[in-house]
């Protein structure tokens, strides 16, 4: 009985580690249902993700899947938030690209809640074709891809 008590202690101490490693890079998931993060769309009808998940983008086919935070397939990018408001009071909702996703169509490396999007290869999203900084406009992510656009 001692020992099940024991292997028990071990694997709340794992979820717990796992939980809190399930993270933005500025923002952490929470179990508390009444603080939960936003569900994000994913797939081409914008289905909602449980919360606490993550669309994970398929980068060559239509294979879009809910996943956890740092689960996604290969050749997948993590969409932890959408819109501006999906993202704690405080924060904005960023798309970070590569030089390749750039060049292969406007497809993110992560789109996650940030403190800024303040680098040359971030832009914060945006909605209903508004929200820009000045100089850039709001544009869909991909066409046919509800539910996620970005500042270009």
């Amino acid at each position: 009985m001692r020992r099940a008590a024991h292997v028990t202690r071990i694997a709340r101490v794992a979820l717990a580690f796992a939980l809190a490693s399930c993270a933005y890079p500025d923002f952490q998931f929470t179990t508390d249902a009444s603080t939960s993060a936003a569900r994000v769309p994913c797939g081409g009808n914008g289905d909602l993700c449980a919360d606490g998940e993550v669309c994970c983008l398929d980068h060559v086919n239509t294979n879009d899947v809910c996943g956890k935070p740092g689960e996604c397939p290969a050749k997948h990018s993590e969409l932890y938030c959408n819109t501006p408001t999906s993202c704690p009071s405080g924060l904005v909702c960023c798309a970070s690209f590569s030089e390749a996703t750039i060049k292969a169509g406007i497809i993110p490396d992560v789109i996650e809640c940030r403190s800024t999007c303040s680098t040359a290869s971030t832009r914060p999203t945006c909605e209903n074709g508004a929200g820009c900084p000045d100089g850039l406009t709001c544009q869909e992510m991909i066409k046919g891809y509800p539910g996620y656009e970005i500042c270009f």
